[in-house]
């Protein structure tokens, strides 16, 4: 009895120490998995802060590989800046990781940072020759060293972040473990982890939901980026079958943002930011969607719009909305925008080519000042063929498959051939006889202009230098020869004298050239050209206003401009006869011309009967396809060797085209 009664105090003894050993050990073992826990959850956010950060290195150094690509097509301070901003940006991310990283880590780290400053080294190498215009160089330096140190950088790059991303897997893996544990402990134990646990995935949800949201959303402006807007078009691009509807995507370009920027500061660019969105968005449907897709460029979606007609409307109404004043803390600001469109499934089938078909229209709306202008090929120098074109453009004048045709300018009252216009054309050996339009807007854009404006010079020069040698031709000796300037010659300082040189090397006399230079050429600079203009005027050589009338030029400012000579666009002189307004058209310029002392050129004349009423409206010289094609060399001299009848009815010696 005594032993029993011994027995039980020591049996619940027992107990009671298992229990409390139980129930500390549970505590122990709470305590450590909460702990545990706690830290897991660290090490993922911690994670999840690294892989993020290298998600936008990744995407910065493809950012800078497309700038650098753009530059070659493009170039501009525009584009140079957006790169030096994707550099510095890649720049700080890789000193935020380093700031945190292991030794192992940093290693890499520095390695990066070294290889980035070597590549941005290159890149300025590179833009300089680009900017230089030769492209040659330019290819040399990506092929040999921009492109192979790239490639080094970005696999660099690519490597961290999958490195990052198992760190980021293995943290999530330990997160999961400690859940485990904690599931495994007492009832109550259970019920609070439970609980916790249930508080924790809330949590974890709502972060999820917010971090979903911010990566859908602009963070200055809130509304949704370039990755939200390519989803919502990609989803209304597949559903247009079961809708038998079309899209349509557009891009607005805010005008004189960076004046704004850098007149009153980014505080109140960023405030002009923000009310862009409130601006526009009455003026939509709730099915359209308004985007911003990075600095002052904002992209629309339009699902169901019901094709380029409705988006034209809808572009007017949103670039007259932003035209309104802007109140910024007080301050009335008004900007101006321009915007381009695009509609499936003429203008594109996905949402790139929309995108870059929309974004193509815009940058043309921007340099006409036009407003609002609709995706059309035609506007496109960036196409397969054209690119292949330009390629090829540097060979072609090094090796001589560019050819000058003629056409013959004429006076009117004696019928006398005075002059002959030199047209380029390209001999390709594959493509045949590719026309101006094809290949002279990309020479344009990609500096290859100036080599080709010196060999059409040189060429109209060493011809001109030819007639005046002519023997036995009268009259052939004076005979002028025109040549079409770009606007970018017409803004080189340099022009005047290389033009003196080349004068002088052909031995030919300033007054039997003749430049002909658009009117917007002229207003994309005025006082520019007006300074080369003068120089080449005090030169002797003669100038001339191509395609007048068609440009947005200041009468006023017309007086001023040393030219001798107002062209009449061949678009109102083809239809003066059938349209009332093109033939008042015709006369006013006439008598404008007149009325300030020049001549006129009319071109674009086919028949008869067009070049009766021009005479009868007094201009001065004619030209088009009712007097002459333009025609090689050659064939002018002996279209002019042959040609007798003077009321221009002869049929040209040739009609090459």
């Amino acid at each position: 009895m005594s032993h029993r009664s011994e027995r039980k105090p020591r049996s619940s003894t027992a107990a009671a120490a298992g229990m409390l050993v139980v129930l500390v050990s549970l505590a122990v073992f709470t305590t450590w998995s909460a702990l545990t826990a706690s830290a897991a959850v660290s090490g993922v956010a911690a994670a999840n802060a690294r892989t993020a950060i290298y998600e936008r290195a990744r995407f910065d150094v493809l950012e800078e590989e497309s700038l650098e690509r753009k530059y070659r097509l493009e170039p501009g301070p525009a584009v140079s800046e957006a790169h030096a901003t994707v550099a510095r940006q890649l720049k700080q991310s890789m000193n935020r990781l380093a700031a945190t990283a292991d030794a192992k880590d940093l290693a890499q780290l520095r390695g990066i940072l070294e290889l980035h400053k070597s590549y941005l080294a290159d890149i300025h190498e590179l833009f300089a020759a680009v900017d230089a215009g030769d492209s040659a160089l330019a290819l040399k330096i990506d092929d040999t060293r921009v492109d192979p140190v790239f490639s080094t950088l970005q696999a660099d790059i690519f490597s961290g972040l999958d490195a990052q991303v198992a760190k980021t897997a293995r943290a999530v893996s330990s997160l999961q473990r400690a859940e485990s544990r904690l599931l495994a402990t007492t009832p109550l134990t259970f019920i609070v982890v439970l609980f916790l646990l249930v508080k924790f995935l809330r949590v974890s949800r709502r972060y999820e939901s917010t971090v979903s949201s911010r990566a859908l959303r602009d963070s200055l402006t809130g509304l949704p980026n370039r990755e939200c807007f390519y989803d919502r078009a990609t989803l209304a691009l597949a559903d247009e079958p079961r809708r038998l509807a079309t899209t349509s995507v557009l891009v607005i370009d805010l005008d004189r943002f960076k004046e704004l920027n850098d007149t009153l500061g980014h505080r109140y660019g960023d405030r002009l930011l923000c009310l862009v969105g409130p601006r526009i968005s009455p003026l939509l449907r709730p099915s359209d969607t308004i985007a911003r897709l990075g600095g002052d460029e904002f992209a629309l979606l339009l699902p169901d719009a019901g094709g380029s007609l409705a988006a034209q409307q809808v572009a007017e109404r949103v670039v007259a909305a932003l035209r309104e004043p802007f109140n910024l803390e007080g301050l009335t600001y008004t900007i101006d925008a321009s915007c381009g469109h695009a509609s499936s499934p003429d203008d594109g089938a996905n949402v790139d080519d929309l995108l870059q078909h929309a974004d193509v229209a815009m940058y043309i709306a921007k340099a006409a000042h036009s407003g609002v202008v609709a995706y059309h090929p035609t506007l496109d120098i960036n196409t397969p063929r054209r690119l292949a074109i330009l390629n090829e453009l540097p060979a072609a004048i090094a090796e001589g498959q560019l050819v000058l045709h003629y056409q013959p300018k004429t006076d009117i009252a004696s019928g006398e051939v005075t002059g002959a216009e030199a047209l380029v054309r390209w001999n390709h050996p594959v493509h045949g006889l590719v026309p101006p339009d094809e290949f002279i807007p990309a020479a344009e854009h990609s500096g290859l202009i100036k080599p080709l404006t010196s060999w059409v010079l040189n060429t109209a020069l060493a011809e001109c230098r030819r007639w005046m040698d002519t023997n036995g031709d009268p009259g052939r000796d004076d005979l002028t020869v025109a040549v079409n300037l770009s606007a970018r010659s017409l803004l080189d300082d340099t022009f005047p004298a290389e033009l003196l040189e080349a004068l002088t090397r052909h031995g030919v006399a300033p007054g039997l050239l003749s430049l002909e230079v658009t009117e917007t050429a002229i207003m994309s600079d005025p006082q520019r050209a007006h300074a080369v203009l003068k120089q080449l005027h005090d030169l002797g050589v003669e100038l001339s206003i191509d395609d007048f009338g068609t440009g947005y030029s200041s009468l006023a400012y017309l007086r001023f401009l040393p030219v001798s000579e107002l062209k009449i666009d061949k678009s109102f002189v083809k239809h003066m006869r059938e349209d009332t307004n093109d033939g008042v058209i015709v006369r006013s310029v006439i008598d404008l011309a007149h009325n300030l002392g020049l001549k006129t050129v009319a071109e674009g004349i086919e028949d008869q009967a067009t070049l009766v009423q021009l005479t009868d409206l007094g201009c001065d010289v004619a030209q088009g396809y009712h007097l002459a094609y333009p025609m090689p060399a050659e064939d002018l001299d002996l279209w002019l060797r042959t040609r007798t009848d003077r009321s221009f009815v002869a049929t040209p010696v040739s009609t090459a085209s």
